[in-house]
C-alpha cells in the first residue's frame, strides 16, 4: 500500500460517507478543485461517517459565528506569546527545538520552489488520539497552502475525463497542492496529516479580496498561468513581507493502533503532490525530512477524564415532530458512484423514543458527550436509518433564544445507519467543541434539548444548471443524482423543550 492510499484510509476513518448527501456549500469558490481525499488536518468538519455541525439556536448563517469558534488546533497555530492561555492544552505542549525541514527530493519544474523552501517546527504535544505540530514557514513556502479558497497560480489541471464526477462540462479538473505528513515512530506506527496555515486577519482579508475575483482560467502553450490573476497579485505583496505559521494534525493510520505512551521517538517526512485524474500518478513536489521529534505520550493523562453516566440521566419523548430523511439509494441497486438519493419530509411519532447521557469525556483539546438513543419500534426502516435527530446544547444559563454558537462543531450518528432497519439503538457523539476547555471547566451546567431538522422547501440544480424551486409537502419525495446533484435549504427545527435534560458537570469532573 502506497503512502497516499495509507493516507486515504486513515483519514476515511474520520470522514462522512459521500453517499450521504452533503448540503451544497454556500461559499464561493471561483472554480471547480477536484478532491479524491479530505484530508483531517485540513478539514474542521471530519467525523466518523456523521453531521457535521451541531444547530445554533439562533439560526445564524455558519459564516458569521465559524470564525469565533475555538479549536485546539486554531489554538496551537497562534504564536504561544501571543495566545489566551489554556492550561490543559499548554501542559500537553512540548518544544520541537529549531527542527529545520530539510528538501530530500526535487521533481524537475518545482527547482524556483524548493530552492526558497523554508519550514522549521517549534512544538509538539499529542493528545492521546491526534499529534499536534506547529511551526512557522517562509512566505515563499506557504503560497500553495494560502490559495485554496480563490485559487491562483499554485494549481495544477488535467482533462475533465469524468473520473472524479463533478460538473461534466468543465473541461479541466483543477487541483491544489497536497502535504502529506507522516511521522513513523520507533515501534513501525504510522501518523499522517496535512499541513493547514494559520490565517491571520490581514490574510483573511487577502483571501477575501481575492475570493470576489471570478476569473477564467489563462493557459499559455497549453500550461495553466493562472486562475485567479487578483490572487497572484494580492498574495504577492503579503507574501514578500510575511512568514506564515502552521499545523498539522497527525491521525493513525489504522484504527486499530494503540495510543501511544512514554517517550515516543519518531522519523518526520513531508511530501507535497498534485493529484490527478483516476489512473494517473500524482504529480511530485518535493519531499523533505526533519530531525527525529520527540513526544511526551503521558502528559495528556493526567488531563483526561472520562465518567459514565449517573442515574437519571434518562427521558422518554413523545409526540409528532417534523423530520426530514436523506435517504440513499442501496447499494444492491446502484449501477455506478452516480447513486441516487432521496429527500423527504415527514412527522414522526416519536412515541417510544428515549435519550440517555452514557458518557463525558474532558481531555486537554476537547470535551466529547455520548448519548444513547432508542427509535421507535413503529418507524420505517430508512426513518430508523437517517433518523434527522440531533441536540441542542446549552451551557449554564443559556437558552434557545440566546445562544449565538453550537456548542460543538461535530455530531453523530443522527440515525442508526443501518440500512436494513434492524437496529433501533445507536450512540450519538458530540465532540469538536468550540468553546475552550478553560469554560468547559468553569461551566456547572449542561442542558440537552431533543430536536429534529425539518425543511418543507428547496431548490436543487443539475450540474450546472438552474435552480428548481421544491416542495416537499404532501409526501413529495424529491430524487437527486450524487456528484451531480446540488441543493440549498433553509433549515428548520423543531426543538423537544419539554424533553430538556440538564447535567450537573461537576458530578463528571
Amino acid at each position: 500500500m502506497t503512502e497516499r492510499e495509507l493516507f486515504h484510509d486513515a483519514v476515511m476513518q474520520y470522514m462522512v460517507d459521500d453517499a450521504r448527501i452533503a448540503k451544497e456549500s454556500k461559499r464561493r469558490k471561483p472554480h471547480p478543485i477536484a478532491r479524491r481525499i479530505l484530508f483531517a488536518a485540513a478539514c474542521i468538519l471530519a467525523a466518523l461517517g456523521v453531521t457535521v455541525f451541531s444547530i445554533p439556536s439562533a439560526r445564524a448563517a455558519v459564516e458569521t459565528w465559524l470564525d469565533d469558534w475555538f479549536s485546539a488546533q486554531g489554538y496551537l497555530g497562534q504564536d504561544a506569546a501571543e495566545r489566551t492561555k489554556e492550561p490543559t492544552i499548554d501542559a500537553i505542549i512540548t518544544d520541537a527545538g529549531e527542527n529545520r525541514a530539510k528538501v530530500t527530493a526535487v521533481a524537475a519544474g518545482s527547482e524556483t520552489y524548493a530552492a526558497a523552501f523554508d519550514m522549521t517546527l517549534d512544538e509538539i504535544a499529542y493528545d492521546g488520539e491526534i499529534i499536534y505540530l506547529t511551526g512557522t514557514m517562509s512566505g515563499a513556502t506557504a503560497r500553495p497552502f494560502v490559495q485554496p479558497f480563490t485559487g491562483g497560480d499554485t494549481y495544477r489541471y488535467a482533462k475533465n475525463d469524468g473520473s472524479l464526477g463533478g460538473d461534466p462540462n468543465a473541461e479541466f479538473y483543477f487541483f491544489e497542492c497536497e502535504s502529506i505528513f507522516s511521522l513513523t515512530t520507533e515501534d513501525g506506527g504510522t501518523y499522517i496529516g496535512s499541513i493547514v496555515p494559520t490565517l491571520s486577519d490581514d490574510m483573511t482579508q487577502t483571501l477575501n479580496e481575492g475570493a470576489k475575483a471570478d476569473f477564467d482560467p489563462v493557459f499559455a502553450d497549453g500550461k495553466l498561468i493562472t486562475t485567479n490573476a487578483v490572487a497572484d497579485r494580492l498574495w504577492d505583496a503579503y507574501l514578500a513581507e510575511h512568514n506564515v505559521r502552521f499545523t498539522a494534525e497527525l491521525r493513525q493510520v489504522h484504527i486499530d493502533m494503540q495510543p501511544l505512551t512514554g517517550l515516543v521517538k519518531g522519523d518526520l517526512a513531508l511530501r507535497l503532490i498534485y493529484g490527478n485524474v483516476e489512473g494517473v500518478d500524482a504529480d511530485p513536489v518535493l519531499s523533505a525530512s526533519f530531525d527525529p521529534i520527540t513526544i511526551d505520550a503521558n502528559a495528556y493523562l493526567t488531563q483526561t477524564k472520562t465518567t459514565q453516566a449517573q442515574e437519571g440521566t434518562r427521558v422518554e419523548l413523545g409526540g409528532v415532530h417534523p423530520v426530514t430523511i436523506l435517504e440513499s439509494q442501496p447499494e444492491e441497486e446502484r449501477t455506478s458512484d452516480d447513486a441516487e438519493h432521496y429527500i423527504y419530509t415527514r412527522e414522526l411519532d416519536f412515541t417510544g423514543a428515549s435519550v440517555s447521557l452514557k458518557e463525558i469525556s474532558f481531555t486537554p483539546t476537547d470535551t466529547k458527550i455520548v448519548l444513547h438513543v432508542v427509535l421507535p419500534e413503529s418507524w420505517t426502516s430508512a426513518e430508523r436509518c437517517y433518523a434527522g435527530l440531533t441536540f441542542l446544547m446549552l451551557l449554564d444559563d443559556e437558552t434557545p433564544e440566546n445562544t449565538t454558537k453550537a456548542v460543538f462543531s461535530v455530531e453523530g450518528p443522527r440515525g442508526t445507519g443501518d440500512r436494513t432497519g434492524e437496529a433501533l439503538e445507536y450512540d450519538c457523539a458530540f465532540w469538536g467543541s468550540t468553546v475552550p476547555p478553560s469554560q468547559w471547566a468553569k461551566a456547572k451546567t449542561l442542558t440537552i434539548i431533543p430536536t429534529t431538522v425539518y425543511w418543507w422547501d428547496m431548490q436543487a440544480h443539475y450540474d450546472d444548471g438552474p435552480y428548481e424551486q421544491i416542495s416537499l409537502r404532501d409526501g413529495y419525495v424529491f430524487t437527486g443524482i450524487a456528484n451531480h446533484t446540488g441543493f440549498t435549504m433553509d433549515e428548520l427545527y423543531d426543538e423537544m423543550t419539554q424533553y430538556a435534560m440538564t447535567i450537573q458537570l461537576d458530578d463528571y469532573r
